[in-house]
């Protein structure tokens, strides 16, 4: 039995046929990478470039995910595709991984807000419009008592539909995105149902770092945000399980986020591989009005670290409390800024909160700043 491979491929007409590929590989599957709802939802932010719109959707939709089992090395089907004047390119599906170190310990300090002058901020601040942060994550503990005034819900899935029933459970798309009951948020990587509208948490990684950038300020409860007038999208690209650090579906979280409406998107994940068919999307969400922040890695070497060092990215590195350089924090030309990553004290599932450490931390202050 073969292990099961997946390659990202772009063609560069949708009607092309690569059925010639069973010769080599065998059976396979061939996959839109992005979701086609995405591709025909619209945006809530007007777009200036209407022609611009259309070559960023077109250009998508060219991307596909290969699976196949069999022997064949992907390495030489990625080399033979890319050797064909028919295909745009061809990549490995990069893994990508959570940039966060665990930590049980907890003390009730938010040493973090004080060293980036966050209070001296709200005050300036205080009369700003509200900003959308998109948190593509393992999911996001919405019930979080410190989080749930601040989480984004859809104006088009909340109130009563003309039945009297609530929008947000009458499975119709009242707002007509192609997401039916999406009222705050969606859940690519639902293990069991693949997709759906209840973006809570696997891993509580994504509710430590919605925390961290806007925890609800002055309600007497927990802890405070980095930004004032904020608001959550929680979109989730991970797995159910609590257990796991993977990131499965960013391509499809990002672009949702942005046409959502999301003015900052966060990615406290990545690895150090390049995908082309990532950049594009980023290219896009940066096209509908969304700045992409993401984090730079713990491996604590010199180098690129995606999706942070693509050009159009802020990547974020960790500082400690003293402002050096977090012994794990990545470092490397594509660094744009840092925040503090280390011991965070941030809210965790179920009301509760903990400490957390890690380039993951530090993403979604600078996000909150941003």
């Amino acid at each position: 039995v073969w292990a099961e491979k997946t390659i990202i491929v772009k063609i560069k007409n949708e009607s092309t046929n690569l059925s010639f590929l069973e010769k080599i590989i065998g059976d396979y599957d061939l996959q839109k990478l992005i979701d086609s709802r995405l591709l025909d939802m619209p945006t809530r932010k007007p777009q200036d470039n209407l022609q611009s719109y259309i070559n960023y959707t077109q250009s998508l939709s060219k991307i596909y995910k290969l699976t196949y089992n069999s022997n064949y090395p992907t390495e030489k089907l990625i080399k033979y595709l890319n050797s064909l004047p028919i295909i745009d390119y061809a990549e490995s599906l990069p893994s990508r991984v959570l940039c966060f170190f665990p930590n049980d310990t907890l003390f009730n300090q938010q040493y973090y807000l004080n060293k980036i002058h966050a209070t001296e901020a709200w005050d300036s601040l205080d009369t700003q419009d509200t900003v959308i942060i998109g948190i593509v994550d393992t999911g996001v503990d919405y019930r979080h008592d410190d989080l749930m005034d601040n989480i984004y819900t859809n104006p088009g899935e909340i109130g009563l539909d003309s039945l009297g029933i609530d929008k947000r459970e009458n499975g119709i798309d009242d707002d007509g995105n192609g997401f039916i009951d999406d009222w705050h948020g969606w859940d690519f990587v639902s293990d069991s149902l693949g997709q759906d509208n209840d973006p809570i948490q696997g891993n509580g990684h994504g509710t430590h770092v919605a925390g961290i950038a806007g925890a609800v300020i002055n309600n007497t409860t927990g802890i405070a945000g980095t930004a004032k007038n904020v608001k959550l999208l929680a979109v989730k690209v991970g797995s159910d399980n609590p257990l796991s650090n993977s990131i499965s579906d960013g391509y499809n979280g990002i672009l949702y986020a942005a046409k959502m409406g999301a003015d900052v998107i966060n990615c406290s994940w990545g690895s150090s591989s390049y995908s082309q068919a990532e950049k594009e999307v980023i290219d896009f969400a940066n096209s509908l009005g969304s700045t992409v922040i993401a984090a730079a890695g713990n491996n604590f070497y010199e180098g690129p670290f995606y999706p942070a060092a693509y050009s159009n990215v802020v990547s974020v590195a960790a500082t400690d409390s003293n402002d050096f350089k977090a012994g794990f924090s990545n470092y490397h030309y594509t660094v744009d800024v840092s925040a503090p990553g280390l011991e965070i004290f941030s809210t965790l599932p179920w009301n509760t909160y903990g400490i957390m450490s890690g380039t993951s931390m530090a993403s979604p202050m600078a996000a909150a700043v941003a």
